[in-house]
């Protein structure tokens, strides 16, 4: 099936979320203007027998979406491929990227990303191109087939100008050329800095069963805050949406409020979870079985 046309449902469960995200038909290299969509593009490298895939959370709705980036051919070729799709306008973020086995066109990785770089947020405006930069994705395996094998990712963006990089997505895209080009992640464009002032901890009013210290949870602290915990990454959103990261790989999941616990994938009453301040930290407390976890948010 060819990748431009793929449009099936990608379902891998990781850790304790579970769901699935479709992904976005990349835009054919020939197609016209589409009235009112903006466009998000980058460049990945080619590997043979391996596509790259970027997890980008729509921040207006809490919605994922995904983007297929590379060739996915199985023919050896050391360029870089510049990738485009059609979005709303709006506002996103990159939160995981992943691979795809070019023989199955199924996910085969997913990690998340906390590069502030690549992770900051961009808008798409209805008639620009909003493009997210070069990257450099690199996989390896250690091990013997007596022990296993273990694969290691690793992505990172790579140095490019606005005017290399409208050169490459005008090359590709010889019809969108016209449209006004936002280079978000550009060497020569300095990112605005986000400076982003420390959360405050409020108590929560009190309620039966509540722990001491435990605090009220504020918007503030779910607009793409970084959760820290004992070996899991949690990469929070508005409108109830998050990233999951454990034991090497990622998972997008949905999560909300319920008199200050925080419920994540559909957990409810004594499932959820407390956020508490006590004695100069943070902790998450499992309110069911009592467990209580170091927590940093950032």
């Amino acid at each position: 099936m060819d990748l431009k046309k793929w449009s099936a449902i990608a379902c891998v469960a990781v850790g304790v979320l579970s769901g699935c995200v479709s992904t976005q038909p990349s835009v054919s290299h020939d197609a016209s203007v589409k009235a009112g969509a903006g466009y998000i593009a980058t460049a990945f490298p080619h590997n043979t027998g391996v596509g790259f895939v970027l997890y980008l959370v729509n921040l207006d709705t809490g919605a994922e979406l995904a983007m297929a980036a590379g060739d996915l051919s199985l023919l050896k070729d050391a360029s870089a491929t510049v990738t485009a799709i059609d979005v709303a306008p709006g506002h996103y973020a990159v939160a995981d990227w992943g691979t795809i086995d070019s023989l199955t066109r199924q996910p085969h990785t997913r990690q998340l990303i906390v590069d502030p770089r690549v992770t900051a947020p961009f808008e798409v405006v209805a008639g620009h191109v909003a493009y997210l930069g070069r990257y450099d994705a690199q996989l390896s395996n250690t091990g013997s087939q007596f022990t296993g094998y273990t694969e290691h990712s690793r992505l990172r963006p790579t140095p490019t100008t606005v005017v290399d990089s409208h050169q490459a997505f005008s090359g590709a895209y010889p019809a969108l050329a016209a449209q006004a080009f936002d280079c978000v992640l550009c060497s020569d464009v300095a990112p605005a800095e986000r400076v982003r002032p420390a959360v405050s901890y409020t108590p929560a009013p009190e309620r039966p069963g509540q722990p001491e210290g435990a605090i009220a949870l504020t918007s503030d602290m779910f607009d793409q805050r970084l959760w820290l915990l004992q070996g899991r990454d949690i990469m929070m959103y508005p409108h109830g949406a998050l990233d999951f990261s454990a034991r090497g790989s990622s998972r997008h999941g949905k999560y909300r409020i319920e008199n200050d616990r925080l419920c994540m994938d559909g957990a409810t009453g004594d499932a959820c979870k407390m956020v508490v301040f006590r004695d100069g930290a943070l902790s998450l407390v499992s309110l069911g079985k009592g467990n209580n976890e170091v927590l940093g948010i950032r």
